[in-house]
């Protein structure tokens, strides 16, 4: 490993006569290859922060509006296309405070629309007892229910949409948690974009009221083992380990960890350089699985 210094070039104007003195201007650290977009986000602090040492934190959202981890530039989420002929799967640890239902437009644990119209993928508070998975492209739209949830507990929770024969399968804490399966009219973002605890649309209250950790996207259906794997053991997701052979489709991972700098930037831990944006009356807590 090689640091290399670049001095300030002399100043040529008049007064002050300072000399040929130079001034450390910048720092450029070879690391014996072309730099990764992680490790850009690592090291450019004034822009994007670190990833600090410390305790793993969550994200609190208190179920107001606007309260929750958006990612509105969609120019490097390469999974992003038509569901009708793409894979996904969408996972996160996710506690509530409270399961209210509101309207329509209930809460989302997390909402990903695609480009384009009626093609996105949702879970959201159905009733105060369960969860419901969506998957909408097109005119068709697919849904499945979580088994009973209740407030108070960290569940880990995943939908996998397999595009080749238009199944979604949701998982409860790594174990399958079909209930129903179907059609339903429910709406869809009206924004392209990812919101985590909420919608990426800003005019509407689509929020939970809970916290939330460790969200990630995958350009794949993941088998059923690999989400066991992810529920049941906490590891580098970018990391293929045992049952769990897809750290390479990997495309999104905001682990809400410590931060110093930019307080409002979420980082990609996947090294995917997709920074998501706290918004809202949010606070980050100690309170993890």
């Amino acid at each position: 490993m090689s640091i290399f210094v670049f001095p300030k070039a002399e100043d040529s104007g008049g007064g002050g006569g300072g000399g040929g003195e130079s001034v450390v201007d910048s720092l450029l650290l070879i690391k014996g290859g072309q730099l990764a977009k992680a490790d850009v986000q690592e090291i450019d602090a004034d822009v994007l922060p670190p990833v600090t040492s410390g305790s793993p934190l969550s994200f609190s959202s208190d179920g107001s509006d606007f309260t929750r981890v958006i990612l509105r530039n969609m120019s490097n989420l390469e999974l992003f296309g038509d569901l009708a002929n793409q894979s996904i799967t969408a996972a996160t640890w996710v506690k509530f405070n409270a399961l209210t239902t509101g309207s329509v437009l209930a809460k989302r644990v997390f909402s990903i629309r695609a480009v384009g119209s009626s093609n996105n993928l949702e879970l959201y508070v159905h009733s105060t007892s369960s969860l419901r998975g969506v998957c909408k492209r097109g005119s068709s739209n697919t849904h499945v229910e979580s088994t009973s949830i209740t407030t108070g507990v960290w569940y880990h929770v995943a939908l996998t949409w397999d595009h080749s024969n238009s199944s979604l399968t949701f998982y409860l804490n790594g174990a399958s948690a079909v209930a129903s399966t179907g059609t339903t009219s429910a709406s869809e973002p009206s924004q392209v974009g990812i919101g985590l605890g909420g919608r990426v649309q800003t005019d509407h209250n689509s929020n939970i009221d809970g916290l939330l950790q460790d969200f990630g996207i995958w350009s794949k259906s993941l088998s059923a083992s690999e989400v066991a794997a992810i529920a049941s053991a906490g590891f580098d997701l970018g990391t293929d380990s045992g049952s769990y052979t897809s750290a390479s489709d990997l495309k999104l991972w905001w682990t809400i960890q410590k931060r110093t700098a930019n307080q409002s930037a979420v980082l990609d831990s996947s090294g995917g350089g997709n920074i998501g944006t706290f918004n809202g009356n949010y606070i980050l807590s100690t309170d993890v699985p």
